[in-house]
C-alpha cells in the first residue's frame, strides 16, 4: 500500500481500519527504511507502528533495540520513539562501536536525540553521554578517516578534513 511493504510468516490485517499485525520474521519497507523484527503493529492509513526485538537501516546509520513506538507527527517530519536501543554505522549484526541508550528519538528529516546514552567498544563502556544529539545528513564540514594497512608501513590511519566551499560544491 502506497510505498509500505510488510512481509512476516504471519499477518493479520483489517481492511477497513488499515490494522496489521505481523508475527514472525517481520520486514517492514517504507521510504527507505528496511525496519526487520519479531512483532509488529502497523497502520498502513496513518503509518503510525509499533514494533518488538528491531533492526532498522537508515543508510549509514542503523539502528536496534527492545521496542519502537511512532509518536506524533510533526511538520519537520514523524517522531519514532526507541526504547533500550542502539545506533551505530556499523553494519554488522554485532556492532564494533554503538550508542546504547534508554531513550532515542529519531526524526524522518534526519536528526538523533538519546538521553542517558553510553557509548561502547565492544563490550566495554567507554563514556556516558547525559544527553546527545546529532544530525544524521553529511554536515558541510567533517573529518574523513580511512584505516588501512600496508605491507611497507603496517598499519595506518588516513585522516582528511573535508569542507564544502559553497552549496552547489560537491
Amino acid at each position: 500500500y502506497r510505498d509500505a511493504t510488510l512481509t512476516a510468516l504471519r499477518i493479520q490485517l483489517d481492511r477497513t481500519t488499515g490494522d496489521a499485525v505481523a508475527e514472525g520474521a517481520v520486514t517492514l519497507e517504507r521510504g527507505g527504511q528496511i525496519w526487520n523484527g519479531e512483532r509488529l503493529l502497523y497502520n498502513f492509513f496513518t503509518e503510525a507502528m509499533e514494533v518488538e526485538s528491531f533492526r532498522l537501516g537508515i543508510p549509514p546509520l542503523f539502528v536496534g533495540g527492545e521496542r519502537a513506538v511512532t509518536l506524533e507527527p510533526v511538520e519537520q517530519g514523524r517522531l519514532v520513539r526507541l526504547d533500550g536501543g542502539f545506533v551505530t554505522t556499523d553494519d554488522l549484526a554485532t556492532p564494533g562501536y554503538r550508542i546504547r541508550a534508554r531513550s532515542i528519538t529519531l526524526r524522518e528529516d534526519r536528526r538523533l536525540v538519546a538521553h542517558d546514552a553510553m557509548l561502547y567498544l565492544g563490550d566495554t563502556p567507554v563514556f556516558w553521554f547525559p544527553y546527545y544529539t546529532r544530525r544524521l545528513d553529511r554536515h558541510p564540514a567533517r573529518w574523513m578517516l580511512t584505516p588501512g594497512y600496508r605491507g611497507l608501513h603496517g598499519a595506518y590511519l588516513r585522516a582528511a578534513y573535508e569542507f564544502d566551499l559553497g552549496t552547489n560544491a560537491v
